[in-house]
């Protein structure tokens, strides 16, 4: 229902945002650990010029007349016991190639919620679902369609499905 929505987003959103903050504190001691100094305050620092950085970017791509390009890189799908993700044991690409589809089909419909919720729900094990989302919903109204430009798996080249990786190319344009 509408709580069980709310409460999947929630968890969602909650999910990421805790990943992010591991990120920031993860940078502040690592650069604590350089420099000397407070982990928390090289945090902070971290935080602030990473959120300018990336304030002063969208700033810039909207003032400008130019084309501009930008990549969110992500794989897709990681299948097989090494990725600890196996939710099919039969007819394994046809299955992850159904199930990476299905994720890039909310990315050609520019719905950047959808994708996320799609993310959720299957458990996928799409790495960069959060930069992905993002580009998508950076490019809608903006891009007038989206092209799948080429989708193949780490089997396809490798022949070893019992552990695998997605790959897609989609331009925005």
């Amino acid at each position: 229902g509408k709580r069980g929505k709310l409460l999947a987003t929630f968890s969602m959103v909650g999910g990421r945002y805790c990943a992010l903050i591991a990120y920031i504190l993860g940078a502040g001691a690592s650069l604590s650990t350089i420099f000397g100094g407070s982990s928390v305050g090289f945090s902070l620092v971290f935080f602030i010029c990473a959120s300018l950085l990336v304030y002063m970017g969208i700033k810039t791509i909207e003032e400008s007349e130019k084309k501009v390009c930008i990549i969110a890189s992500s794989d897709f799908t990681h299948y097989g016991f090494s990725y600890g993700y196996v939710p099919f044991s039969t007819n394994i690409k046809e299955n992850m190639q159904k199930l990476d589809k299905g994720a890039i089909s909310f990315i050609k419909a520019f719905d950047s919620e959808g994708f996320l919720n799609y993310v959720k729900v299957k458990e996928a094990t799409i790495c960069g679902a959060v930069p992905i989302a993002v580009l998508v919903g950076l490019m809608k109204g903006k891009a007038k369609k989206v092209n799948l430009m080429q989708y193949y798996t780490s089997a396809d080249i490798m022949g070893d499905y019992n552990n695998a990786v997605g790959y897609a190319s989609i331009v925005f344009k």
